[in-house]
């Protein structure tokens, strides 16, 4: 009888087996339909990120040429803008330019043309003192330096100094100075 307890457990151990054999079976296909669910999945995922990644490729590039647009209309706008301050600028100089023409340079024509009158009229006079005085010490009407007063002789030696000096000028103005300065 020793063995009965052995076969007994036996074949307990063998019908709990067959009893859990067809859940362990039904356990075992679950598991593989869910494995090739996961398969399936898994390869749909794959699809889909690759399409993903296509799709966000294809963007960057547009990306990429619309930036590069927009930078290069960027530019071109800056270009314009600096033409166009450029062209305003040398327009405003040009203005300036003829404004000065017109207004202040036939001023300054005026003033060269008077100074240049006035300085050739005191040449005239120049010489024409020089001529006098070359006259009058030629005829002797020129009062010796003995015999003039102080005031007179000190105008006589002025007037000597300027003769040798050629760079400087005679006129009436400073004969007459001279002459108030004597009385």
């Amino acid at each position: 009888m020793d063995d009965c307890p052995l076969i007994d457990q036996s074949s307990l151990v063998i019908q709990a087996i067959q009893r859990e054999s067809p859940q362990v079976s039904k356990l075992r296909q679950q598991n593989r339909i869910l494995k090739q669910q996961l398969q399936e999945y898994e390869f749909v995922l794959e699809l889909i990120m690759s399409k993903y990644r296509r799709l966000i490729l294809t963007l960057l590039q547009t990306s990429n040429r619309c930036h590069q647009n927009i930078l290069k209309k960027h530019e071109n706008r800056q270009k314009d803008r600096t033409k166009s301050n450029i062209i305003t600028a040398t327009t405003n100089l040009q203005q300036l330019i003829e404004i000065f023409n017109q207004k202040i340079a036939p001023y300054n024509e005026e003033i060269l043309l008077k100074q240049t009158e006035q300085l050739e009229m005191l040449r005239v006079e120049y010489k024409g003192l020089i001529e006098l005085y070359r006259i009058s010490k030629e005829f002797g009407s020129l009062i010796k330096a003995e015999n003039r007063p102080k005031c007179q002789q000190q105008q006589h030696n002025d007037d000597v100094e300027n003769k040798d000096d050629n760079d400087t000028l005679l006129t009436s103005d400073h004969d007459e100075l001279k002459q108030q300065e004597c009385q």
